[in-house]
């Protein structure tokens, strides 16, 4: 049985730990922030709307698998705002998808969710990697909003839990 002492300092270490998890995200995220202006993908992006990898190396003459790399990863990071069609195009069939710890935050996690089951294979997963408390809220109001009939959690860190969600 834990001491308030004990709970204390468990709280404060994961409050520490949460600082330096935001910060090395901070420190990554910027080296790719820099590569978006340096190589003008930005400027472009704002000039033409949003484009596919292929296209954006087009107009600004960069090689096209770093371009598919950085591009998934900014519009992940909400540095860019598109559609998701050039990940869900019409009649694909994932089979896994994976949100790391921001599907909480997206203003309306059902239509991001029904759409994802909707882009699933009929035995595909969605993978939700999520910060401590909600569950209920996932299991409930979002995953089964958005029909998913299998909703449990797979592992867990000590900063986030891991769930699955199947049809």
């Amino acid at each position: 049985m834990g001491t308030d002492r004990e709970t204390t300092d468990e709280e404060q270490v994961a409050e520490l730990l949460g600082r330096f998890v935001n910060d090395l995200g901070v420190t990554i995220s910027a080296g790719n922030v820099l590569i978006g202006d340096k190589l003008g993908l930005y400027q472009t992006l704002a000039e033409a709307g949003p484009l596919t990898p292929s296209e954006l190396t087009g107009y600004t003459s960069t090689a096209e698998r770093y371009v598919r790399e950085w591009q998934p990863g900014q519009a992940a990071g909400g540095y860019l705002f598109t559609s998701c069609e050039p990940f869900f195009r019409p009649g694909y069939a994932a089979n896994l998808v994976t949100i790391f710890d921001a599907l909480h935050d997206m203003g309306d996690p059902v239509g991001a969710a029904v759409h994802i089951r909707q882009s699933l294979a009929p035995d595909g997963t969605l993978l939700l990697v999520e910060a401590y408390g909600g569950e209920q809220r996932l299991r409930q109001q979002v995953a089964s909003a958005a029909g998913f009939g299998h909703f449990r959690r797979v592992a867990q860190t000590p900063f986030n839990l891991v769930y699955e969600a199947r049809p």
